[in-house]
């Protein structure tokens, strides 16, 4: 079959023959139109980037849901003409069969903290204790949360501070250890979808507060950190790790809607 230019009265523009071109595999497909178009109707005429392709009238084969990713303008005939071509891939292309893979995993990494951070925390601990009244240790030296003290007969001070002058130690610190190690919770997430525009819309709740979509039965309050979005061979995917908390303050981060 003899090509045909075909020009469409609607828009000022005529296809060039053998156009449009579909080329590619499954899932990697690509669409190729060109077209010419006086100078002044050029700009009047551009599709916008991310545009999705009309396949309108065609043949079945030709993919639907490309959007638009590259275009080149270049003159023919003096400049009287311009030849457009525009490039669609599948960079957005949405398979409504099919419905994003997710990946869940659990990771309990060191931390090390404070012993003034535990909740079963004693002066004790990292702290002795001096008076300037005689030597008795008082009754409640080995159950004190606090070191600030109404007695003006006694005070805390720390492990290697000097006793002052007129004051006696009466109680040493009953713990060496300054700090102590414990886990911290990360979910690593990983999201795949055909559609970009599904992961751009998931990291929206970046940097809030939001619980992953699997917790592993790990209680308390969850920090959503920064996405990583990329492709991946034929789908996009998004990357994200959830950090775990006891509680997280509402005043420097939001919630998640």
């Amino acid at each position: 079959m003899d090509d045909v230019i075909v020009r469409s009265a609607a828009t000022g523009r005529t296809r060039s023959p053998g156009y449009p071109k579909l080329a590619g595999k499954s899932g990697d497909a690509q669409i190729t139109d060109r077209y010419a178009v006086a100078a002044a109707d050029v700009d009047a005429t551009l599709p916008a980037y991310g545009s999705t392709f009309d396949a309108t009238g065609m043949p079945g084969c030709f993919a639907r849901g490309l959007t638009l990713s590259e275009i080149a303008v270049e003159p023919l005939q003096g400049a009287q003409l311009w030849q457009v071509t525009l490039t669609y891939r599948n960079d957005d292309w949405e398979a409504t069969d099919e419905t994003p893979v997710e990946e869940y995993e659990l990771e309990s990494r060191d931390q090390t903290y404070s012993i003034r951070t535990r909740q079963n925390y004693l002066a004790c601990w990292d702290h002795r204790l001096i008076s300037n009244s005689g030597t008795a240790v008082p009754a409640w030296w080995a159950t004190a949360t606090s070191t600030v003290l109404d007695a003006d007969d006694y005070q805390w001070i720390g492990v290697d501070d000097p006793v002052p002058a007129g004051w006696l130690e009466v109680a040493a610190n009953t713990m060496v250890a300054s700090e102590y190690l414990d886990g911290v919770s990360v979910i690593h997430y990983t999201k795949r979808a055909r559609h970009k525009s599904q992961l751009v819309r998931d990291s929206a709740d970046d940097y809030k507060i939001v619980a992953p979509p699997s917790a592993f039965g790990v209680s308390g309050s969850w920090l959503r950190g920064g996405s990583t979005i990329r492709r991946n061979g034929k789908y996009w995917e998004l990357s994200v790790d959830f950090t775990n908390a006891q509680s997280i303050d509402e005043r420097l981060y939001d919630n998640a809607t």
